[in-house]
């Protein structure tokens, strides 16, 4: 999704805000030359329309303020620390890039914040 955004290091910077200490993280975006290169061989090949009826030749048509490629999704992760980036759907047809990543600051989370649960009783008091 943060290649419909217009500043995507920001956005995955605010996510890290928000998400709580060593909390992960999944960002997914396409791998842009890649599919505009099957595109244009398709389109080569004559066969566009048969295999992607109503959909735009380039991949830069479909509302894509950005297009992505590994460095520039390692790029606007600088804020995370990367686990793992797949390649989806194999290594050697990186379709689509999913980056794994963990949240960067540490802090001390209040045990009660996260495993706390409500009695029973809490719920009856405000009626």
């Amino acid at each position: 999704m943060i290649e419909h955004t217009e500043n995507p290091k920001k956005v995955v910077s605010e996510i890290s805000r928000i998400v709580k200490p060593a909390g992960r993280i999944v960002i997914t975006v396409p791998n842009e030359s890649l599919i505009n290169n099957v595109k244009d061989i398709v389109w080569k090949l004559g066969l566009f329309d048969l295999i992607f009826p109503g959909i735009p030749r380039r991949q830069n048509d479909e509302w894509h303020l950005h297009s992505f490629d590994l460095k520039m999704l390692k790029d606007a992760c600088n804020s995370l620390e990367i686990e793992k980036i797949l390649s989806v759907p194999f290594f050697f047809l990186p379709i689509r890039y999913i980056a794994i990543c963990k949240n960067k600051k540490h802090g001390r989370i209040s045990e009660e914040m996260f495993s706390r649960k409500p009695r029973k009783k809490e719920y009856l008091d405000d009626l």
